[in-house]
């Protein structure tokens, strides 16, 4: 399957390999299931399905209500990003990663590959990998600020080798 170099330029930035030809029909796939969430009939079907539900348990509704109330007070942080924003953040999250080496091996990775590492000196906030959508971008590059690049298998070796230390003073 000969790839044009634009379709090249698409599926390095979505970090899948051009030559692996299932690679491109991931993203095929990805952009399929794009389109059907803008489809408007499966969108009323969505949203006429939820009323039933609705309408059979009115007590849900209270409590969601409640949920979302103590999330924006707990979390007011999180609801200033939009989707959009979220996109280019993790666009320039992977951008952090890209073309660095290992710090343990020296091998050069995919960004999806490679793990934020917690050096044990330093407090953990949260974990990179999980919260950096939800938080502002100055306090994500704070906490990257106490971590080693690392890649995936280096990352476990060195959390297990930890492991195994804590057990022995305990």
């Amino acid at each position: 399957m000969m790839l044009t170099d634009c379709q090249q330029v698409i599926l390095w930035a979505l970090c899948i390999a051009p030559e692996d030809p299932k690679g491109f029909e991931k993203y095929k796939r990805m952009k399929q299931a794009e389109g059907r969430r803008k489809n408007p009939e499966l969108r009323e079907r969505y949203r006429q399905a939820t009323e039933r539900f609705r309408k059979k348990n009115p007590e849900q509704i209270p409590r969601e209500r409640e949920y979302a109330k103590q999330y924006k007070e707990r979390f007011p942080e999180r609801l200033e990003i939009d989707s959009n924003r979220r996109r280019e953040m993790s666009r320039n999250y992977d951008l952090l990663k890209m073309d660095r080496p290992c710090y343990d091996c020296g091998g050069v990775f995919l960004p999806c590959q490679m793990d934020w590492d917690h050096l044990p000196r330093f407090k953990k906030c949260f974990t990179i990998g999980n919260k950096k959508m939800s938080r502002k971008f100055e306090l994500v590059i704070e906490e990257i600020n106490k971590c080693q690049l690392v890649c995936a298998s280096c990352h476990r070796l060195r959390t297990e080798s930890r492991k195994q230390q804590k057990d022995k003073v305990s």
